[in-house]
Parts: structure tokens; sequence; C-alpha cells
């Protein structure tokens, strides 16, 4: 009967964990950012795999998978070493050892770590200031970032300066310089 129910687990894990769904998420404009808070196994490498994740300091991430004969999956054998390097990485996914957001935060693989108490409070004010902000830039952020890896720094430079043009025509930019000159803050409309 084990037997049996470990390959009714693997076909769900399968069927559920999908190499599309993930690849939407990565080519989304916006990814979501996840307030995450509590136990994050399985769900670590989505949280990984979104333009910022804060943490409330009770969430740990976890690798769990070798603890039950598998490896990491979507996307957090790419995303990882990318955000701690090859050796937390490879002891994360090894060992399968909770990493507290507080260690996530000072490894890099998370923005910050909030206390619990004002949490809640603190990351909806970020998702705010994203919200109302100069979103056509963010996606040029975004794109220049996660190129970096591809590119040589004289590719590097051509892309920023590509993008840096494409935003220098939006009603963002516009908006932007005529609130700088006005001393007030802007009003971003996301184009």
């Amino acid at each position: 009967m084990p037997a049996v129910l470990a390959r009714r687990i693997w076909s769900a894990l399968c069927a559920t964990n999908t190499p599309p769904c993930w690849n939407r998420l990565w080519s989304a404009r916006c990814r979501p950012l996840p307030p995450s808070t509590g136990q994050l196994p399985g769900r670590a490498s989505l949280a990984l795999a979104t333009d910022v994740v804060i943490a409330s300091e009770s969430a740990y991430f976890l690798q769990a998978f070798t603890r039950i004969g598998l490896m990491p999956d979507a996307g957090g054998t790419w995303f990882l070493p990318r955000q701690i390097g090859l050796a937390k990485a490879m002891g994360a996914a090894l060992f399968a050892d909770k990493i507290t957001a507080r260690q996530a935060d000072d490894w890099g693989m998370i923005w910050e770590a909030i206390g619990d108490e004002g949490f809640e409070a603190h990351w909806r004010a970020r998702a705010g200031q994203l919200a109302s902000g100069p979103t056509a830039a963010y996606s040029a952020v975004k794109k220049a970032i996660r190129g970096t890896y591809d590119n040589n720094l004289p590719d590097q430079l051509a892309t920023e300066a590509h993008l840096q043009g494409e935003c220098g025509r939006t009603r963002d930019f516009r908006e932007g310089v005529v609130a700088f000159m006005e001393k007030r803050p802007a009003k971003f409309e996301g184009r």
C-alpha cells in the first residue's frame, strides 16, 4: 500500500507543478508580492520566483524535498544559487534545514524580514508603494536585472540605454520631472 500511495503523491506533484505555470509567473509584467508568514515548505520556490519577498520574522523557508526522496523543483535549483550562492543553496537542498526569515534576509534570499506585530501594515504599505509607482520603469528594471546573468558589461550597458530610452518616452517620466521641479510627489499612471 505505501508504494501505491507514493505513486499517487508523485503523480499529483507532477500534475500540479508544471513548468508552463512557472513560466507564466516568471514572464509576467508584474509578479505578486507575497506576504510570507509562518512555514513556507513547498512554497519557498514560489516565493523566490516573485520580484520582492517580505517575510514576517516567524516565517521560514524550507527545501524539504530530500526528506521524502525527491529534489527541489519549481525553479528552486535555479533561484537559490542565484540568490544565496552555490554553497548555501547546496546545503539548503541537501540538509533540508529550516532557513529563518532573518537568515533569508541576511543571505540575500528575501528583501526584508519584519517583526510579526507590524508585518501586515508594513507589507501592505510596500505593496501600495509599488502599485502607485512608475510601473513602466519597474518593468524595465526587472528586464535589466533579470538579463544581467546573460550579458557581459557592454551588452548590459546597451540594454540599460535601450530601456532607459523607453522609460524616457513615458508619461510617468514627464510627470516625475514636473513633480520634481514643482517639489511635490509624483502621480504616476503606469504609462
